[in-house]
C-alpha cells in the first residue's frame, strides 16, 4: 500500500529517506527551513548541500512552509537534530488529524531531563497521537541509501500494532526494517554509539592502531550496553542493529567519527564541529552519559575520557593513553550480569 509521506528535515538523512521510498510511494514531501534546499530540489531535483550527487525524483517536492508539507500525509517522517524534536512536534500539533504514524529518526537523549526522543515527543504532542508514534535505529549511513547500498534499521513503538504497518512503509528493495519491542534499547543503541565513535575517530587520527581501536570500540560497546540496562533495556538488543550494529556504521563513515578524527588532528572542538557543518550529536551523547553514569552509581572509563576531551580541554591523545593503559577493567555489578543472563537464557 502506497502511504503520504512527509519528511520533515531536509538534511543528509531526510532526503536519502525520501530518495529511497520514493521507489515505493510517490509525492513524498520534504520540509525544510533553508530556503535554498527548498529551491535547489524542487529546481534541480538535487540537495547540493546534504546530499550531492543524488538525483532526486521529480516527485519530490520540498516545501518551506510546515502546514504545506504534512498535510494529508498518513507517515510522518521526523528527521531533524534530537534538539529540534520538542520545537518541531509542537508545531505540527495543530495539522494532525489522528491516523498519522509519527516516525522518529533522531538518536539524541534530551540535555535537560534525559529523556528519550519517544518520551519527548509524547510530551510535546496532543495524547491522541501519542499511541501513533514509532522510533527508528540502526546503521544507515545516508550517503549509503542516497547509493541505494543494502541497509537494514530496526523500529520498535509502545503501541506494537502500528509496527507492521511502519515496517511495510518503509521496506523497499534496497531496505529491510526489523521490529524490536524494546523501545528503550532501540533508542538508546543508537543515541549511545555517538559519543563513542567520537573515541574511535580520535583513536584513527592518532594512529594507535588496530589493538586499540578494537579496545575502544568493544570497550564503548559494554558501556552502551552497560548504561542501557540500569535504563531498562534488554541487554540483547545492543547485540544487533541498534547498538554494535549503530556502533560499527558510525565509527567508519559517520559524522561523529569524522568529528573525533578532526579532534585527534588538532583541531579544536569548536573548529571541528564548524567544519562539519551539521550537527553532532556525540557532543551531547558524552554529557549525557556522564550524567547518567553519577545518576545510575555506575562508572564509564570511556564516556568519562570523551568528557574530558570535549569538555574540559584534556589532550586527546593523554585521554585515549590514559583509558588505554588504565590499571583496571570494567567491573559490572551483580545486578548487571544477572540481567544479561536472563535475557540470554530467554
Amino acid at each position: 500500500m502506497s502511504e503520504k509521506i512527509a519528511i520533515l528535515g531536509a538534511g543528509n538523512m531526510g532526503t536519502a529517506l525520501a530518495f529511497v521510498l520514493s521507489s515505493k510511494h510517490k509525492n513524498i514531501r520534504l520540509f525544510t527551513i533553508e530556503p535554498d534546499v527548498v529551491d535547489d530540489i524542487n529546481t534541480d531535483h538535487e540537495n547540493k548541500k546534504y546530499l550531492p550527487g543524488v538525483i532526486l525524483p521529480e516527485d519530490i517536492t520540498a516545501y518551506g512552509d510546515i502546514e504545506d508539507s504534512v498535510k494529508g500525509a498518513t507517515i510522518i517522517i521526523l528527521s531533524v537534530p534530537s534538539h529540534i524534536i520538542p520545537t518541531m512536534t509542537k508545531n505540527i500539533n495543530n495539522f494532525l488529524k489522528g491516523n498519522e504514524i509519527i516516525i522518529n529518526v533522531a538518536k539524541g537523549i534530551d540535555a535537560k531531563t534525559h529523556k528519550r526522543m519517544s518520551e519527548i515527543i509524547e510530551a510535546n504532542i496532543d495524547k491522541r497521537f501519542k499511541k501513533n508514534v514509532v522510533s527508528l535505529s540502526g546503521p544507515s549511513i545516508a550517503h549509503e541509501i542516497g547509493k541505494n547500498l543494502p541497509t537494514a534499521v530496526v523500529i520498535s513503538s509502545k503501541n506494537p500494532k502500528i509496527l507492521a504497518r511502519a515496517q511495510k512503509a518503509l521496506t523497499t528493495k534496497v531496505v529491510t526494517v526489523q521490529i524490536n519491542n524494546d523501545l528503550i534499547g532501540v533508542e538508546l543503541g543508537g543515541s549511545l554509539k555517538n559519543s563513542m565513535a567520537i573515541a574511535v575517530g580520535i583513536a584513527d587520527a592518532l594512529k594507535l592502531g588496530c589493538n586499540a581501536k578494537s579496545l575502544v570500540m568493544s570497550s564503548g560497546f559494554y558501556e552502551m550496553m552497560y548504561l542501557g540496562v540500569k535504563m531498562g533495556a534488554n541487554p540483547i538488543t545492543f547485540c544487533g542493529l541498534s547498538g554494535v550494529g549503530d556502533l560499527i556504521a558510525t565509527s567508519e563513515g559517520g559524522r561523529n567519527r569524522k568529528l573525533g578524527f578532526m579532534i585527534g588532528s588538532g583541531k579544536s572542538v569548536d573548529e571541528a564541529q564548524k567544519e562539519i557543518g551539521q550537527v553532532t550529536e556525540g557532543v551531547a551523547a558524552a554529557k549525557m552519559m556522564v550524567e547518567l553514569a553519577k545518576e545510575y552509581k555506575i562508572k564509564l572509563p570511556l564516556a568519562e575520557e570523551v568528557y574530558n576531551i570535549l569538555y574540559n580541554n584534556k589532550n586527546p591523545k593523554k585521554a585515549i593513553e590514559d583509558f588505554v593503559y588504565r590499571k583496571s577493567v570494567h567491573e559490572f555489578d551483580k545486578d548487571f550480569l544477572k540481567c544479561v543472563c536472563r535475557n540470554i537464557k530467554k
